[in-house]
């Protein structure tokens, strides 16, 4: 509640921004993984349905072209709070968002105006600079950042109808990392604590690192299938 409450009083597209965005990854890579893998130009079927994560109550959406998460909140708000807020206004049981040109369905109870929100974050989109590669069972998403570096996702299918995501982590012990391809440790100013690592790998030393699960572990959320992307589209 107290997410909603922050989206009005800053401004719902601030508040998005911040909430879809993340800080810099703790593991970058210097170009898109694995190296010398072909670029997809459409997401398998295999993959496409929507999901489910009872954990986090998020659905994660995917067709051949895009994949995206998706999580719906209520807001509480009197009409006080909204007439003194500028970017808002409540008419026809719709919350109207001057800022996002945008409208949400809202009931007024008693002094209490009550509305669904719904946020997106889109993982992957083949019309973006991202790059999709399929090695070995798992669609390997990249996601360029800044000073020419990647973000590196798995998503894995772990069975016909439950899949896997999964980012690059810190490893809980860098020497074996090591051992495999050289890591470049950045680490904050006032300790000597390594908080990020960039690394290089060919496709073989990829191939150790995704099978060994030393950086693609431990941060695993689970989707359930709702329904396959066939049923989605009638």
């Amino acid at each position: 509640m107290a997410h909603i409450m922050k989206i009005f009083k800053y401004g719902i597209a601030g508040f998005l921004l911040l909430l879809l965005s993340y800080c810099q990854p703790p593991v970058v890579f210097t170009e898109p993984q694995p190296r010398d893998e072909p670029e997809l130009s459409r997401i398998p079927m295999e993959y496409q349905g929507m999901y489910w994560c009872e954990v986090d109550s998020i659905a994660l959406i995917i067709d051949e072209k895009m994949i995206s998460k998706q999580k719906e909140y209520e807001s509480k708000l009197s009409m006080a709070e909204i007439e003194s807020n500028p970017n808002l206004s409540f008419q026809n049981e719709t919350l109207y968002s001057k800022e996002l040109n945008q409208a949400f369905p809202a009931k007024l109870i008693g002094e209490t105006i009550i509305s669904q929100i719904t946020l997106k974050d889109t993982l992957f989109s083949k019309t973006t600079e991202q790059v999709l590669k399929f090695y070995k069972g798992h669609l390997i998403l990249n996601n360029p950042i800044d000073n020419d570096n990647w973000e590196v996702t798995i998503i894995s299918l772990k069975y016909p109808d439950i899949l896997s995501l999964t980012k690059a982590n810190l490893p809980d012990n860098l020497d074996e990392l090591e051992r495999i391809t050289a890591v470049e440790k950045f680490k904050t100013d006032d300790n000597e604590k390594t908080v990020q690592i960039k690394i290089s790998p060919t496709k073989a030393e990829f191939d150790q690192i995704l099978g060994q699960g030393l950086i693609f572990d431990g941060s695993c959320i689970d989707f359930k299938r709702v329904f396959p992307i066939t049923e989605m589209a009638l």
